[in-house]
């Protein structure tokens, strides 16, 4: 089998197979597997075809539990820097400018809207007030792993994390509604919209961990 080699008028399928084989042959070690035991697992060979990858700070706060799911989804598509801003479309020649409407004279990127805007700033220091944080390096790839690191509690850094990629989705919806709907909504309002968002979401969690700390921690925050 390994000394197959497909010819020229062979299939794809055919091809790529033995292609996919040269490659797992390199992870044979004196005629054994590179595990424990020397034996091949598609497991095994799985994670050895994948590498090793590094945890990205944000990564768990993306996919959080209590995380409402299309706020993960546009957090997700801006940690990728894969959101279609204005700078970006104009290079794909979809847009004619990358002008940003809520900051007449700058440019539409994700560092810009998250967080270099004053209109965004403005909106993170509304949570970030509620939440009793004081933070003032507001970049977007380190402000998951700052605001986690002050928050208490396994539910206090789950909310936290499901509150960041709310700012995240009402940043990106607000700059939309000023392109379709010519209307701006003020940052308190938008405070407004994600604690009613997360109050019961938060609550129902805390009611099944029967705990007094964390009622008395969400008490507090919605008081």
């Amino acid at each position: 089998m390994l000394k197959i080699r497909p010819s020229k008028d062979s299939c794809w399928y055919w091809r790529k197979n033995c292609d996919i084989r040269d490659i797992y042959v390199t992870g044979y070690i004196r005629n054994g597997w590179q595990s424990r035991t020397g034996k091949y697992t598609i497991k095994s060979g799985y994670n050895w075809r994948r590498g090793r990858l590094d945890q990205l700070p944000w990564c768990r706060g993306m996919w959080n539990k209590m995380n409402v799911p299309k706020h993960s989804f546009i957090s997700w598509l801006v940690m990728r820097k894969k959101l279609l801003t204005k700078d970006r479309t104009l290079k794909m020649k979809i847009t004619e400018d990358s002008d940003y409407m809520l900051c007449v004279g700058n440019t539409e990127s994700i560092e810009h809207l998250f967080f270099e805007c004053t209109y965004s700033r403005l909106c993170l220091a509304e949570v970030l007030k509620w939440l009793g944080m004081n933070i003032q390096n507001m970049e977007v790839t380190g402000i998951w792993r700052r605001m986690t690191r002050i928050a208490k509690g396994k539910i206090g850094r789950s909310f936290t994390k499901a509150v960041l990629a709310a700012v995240i989705y009402h940043i990106w919806k607000a700059k939309n509604e000023a392109i379709w709907r010519k209307i701006v909504p003020r940052p308190q309002v938008v405070l407004k919209q994600i604690q009613h968002a997360f109050k019961y979401r938060c609550l129902e969690i805390i009611q099944k961990k029967k705990s007094k700390g964390n009622m008395s921690w969400f008490e507090k925050l919605y008081r």
